[in-house]
Parts: C-alpha cells; sequence; structure tokens
C-alpha cells in the first residue's frame, strides 16, 4: 500500500495498480447508489453486491493510471462470478486502501497529531504499528460491560471473589 491510497495487487493477468481518488470515489458512489463507506461496509462484511465488485475494481484500475477502454476489458475478462471471492478480496484492499490509506505512514499520523515525532517510536516498533502511548481501535460490537450486570454498564463482574464491581448507590452496596 503507497501514501497515496493507491494498492498493488496480482490480479488477473498480472500485477496492477489500483487507486480510488475522489472521481473515482464519486463515480463509485454514482454507479452504485451508495455512499464510499457504504460500499466499504458492504464489502468488509460480505453483503456486497456482484457490481460493488467490479466497479471497485474498474475504478480502481483507472485510479491506478489505467486507460478506461482496457479497464473495462480487465473486468469482462477475470471479474466473473467463478472468481467472486479473489475479486472480493482485491476490491477490499482497493476500497481500504482508499479510505483509510497506508497503516505505517508516520508522517500523516504525526500529522494529525496521533504520534508527536518519529522519537516516539522505539526500536520494537515495525514499520506498520504504533507506538503503545496510541490507544488501539476497540472491535466493534465487542463491549468490556458486562450485559447480566444490575447497571447494564456495570464493569465486568471480578473473577476472584472479591466485590470490587458490586454496585453502590448513596454510599451502600446493593
Amino acid at each position: 500500500m503507497s501514501g497515496d491510497g493507491s494498492v498493488t495487487k496480482t490480479w488477473g493477468d498480472g500485477e496492477h495498480v489500483f487507486r480510488l481518488r475522489i472521481g473515482e470515489i464519486r463515480e463509485l458512489e454514482d454507479k452504485r447508489d451508495a455512499g464510499c463507506f457504504e460500499i466499504y461496509r458492504r464489502l468488509a462484511n460480505g453483503s456486497c453486491r456482484f457490481d460493488d465488485i467490479r466497479e471497485t475494481l474498474r475504478l480502481g484500475l483507472i485510479g491506478g493510471g489505467m486507460q478506461a477502454p482496457l479497464a473495462l476489458g480487465l473486468i469482462a475478462k477475470y471479474a466473473g462470478p467463478t472468481t467472486f471471492m479473489e475479486n472480493l478480496l482485491v476490491a477490499q484492499a482497493v476500497i481500504t486502501a482508499a479510505l483509510f490509506g497506508d497503516p505505517g505512514d508516520l508522517v500523516g499520523k504525526i500529522a494529525a497529531g496521533m504520534l508527536e515525532s518519529t522519537a516516539d517510536l522505539t526500536s520494537e516498533d515495525a514499520p506498520n504499528s504504533l507506538p503503545s502511548s496510541v490507544p488501539e481501535p476497540q472491535s466493534v460490537g465487542l463491549s468490556t460491560t458486562s450485559t447480566d450486570a444490575v447497571f447494564g454498564s456495570s464493569p465486568l463482574r471480578s473473577t476472584d471473589g472479591s466485590d470490587a464491581t458490586v454496585p453502590v448507590m448513596n454510599g451502600r452496596n446493593l
């Protein structure tokens, strides 16, 4: 993945550069009658339509520098129902690169205020990781609170037998 939102993938007849710039994103939204994050969500969770994949790939090829007629020809040849999963994985990578950029782009993270400077990195940090001072995003749908507690947002109950998580009201344990 590149800092410009492009991604190079082996697909179809060889290696190709895919990139969705603002013009391609707008065309994708128009052709699929959905916003780019809705298309991303559909591709990510498997609820996508066949043309979500095909249009993401076609416009990604065009944004990557391929002439439109050649991109259309490659889509007709390689984006068929028999290669659905392969095409889905490439389309996911293309739209993810466009919307979220390169996870290893430290300059962008510094500009966004996520890091003070590259001095915040330790020798243990891999090129695609953030220092421990940057919080990891939480998984969608996972919660650290219990749904069977007296109060729905109470912390999970203690497993060591202590009463550390007993709800308190007006200074008294409930």
